[in-house]
């Protein structure tokens, strides 16, 4: 049966399966990296120092340093949260003792 088919038809059919291969594995990487992606912000914004700052230099009124307070502490609880705890350091022996 497969000596029948001319050898232009094998390869073309060959071609577009690897064509269609290939478009596969490239729209599962992108959906696999926008499911890992997070809507977390990539940078660290601003800090409780720099509010402070701001602040202090007259940039932030008493009322907006107290909200963008409260949002950075909310976030951070969050964030604490949400992150697993790091595992203890594995214990060290000294080869001195004898242990």
């Amino acid at each position: 049966m497969l000596a029948e088919v001319p050898p232009l038809s094998f390869f073309t059919w060959l071609l577009v399966l690897m064509v269609i291969l290939i478009a596969g594995m490239y729209v599962a990487r992108h959906i696999k990296k926008r499911l890992k992606d997070t809507d977390e912000p990539t940078g660290p914004g601003f800090t409780l120092s720099d509010l402070r700052q701001f602040h202090k230099s007259g940039q932030l009124s008493d009322e907006e340093f107290e909200r963008a307070k409260a949002k950075i502490i909310v976030a951070s609880k969050a964030a604490a949260l949400r992150e697993p705890p790091k595992p203890a350091a594995p214990p060290t022996w000294d080869r001195r003792s004898g242990d």
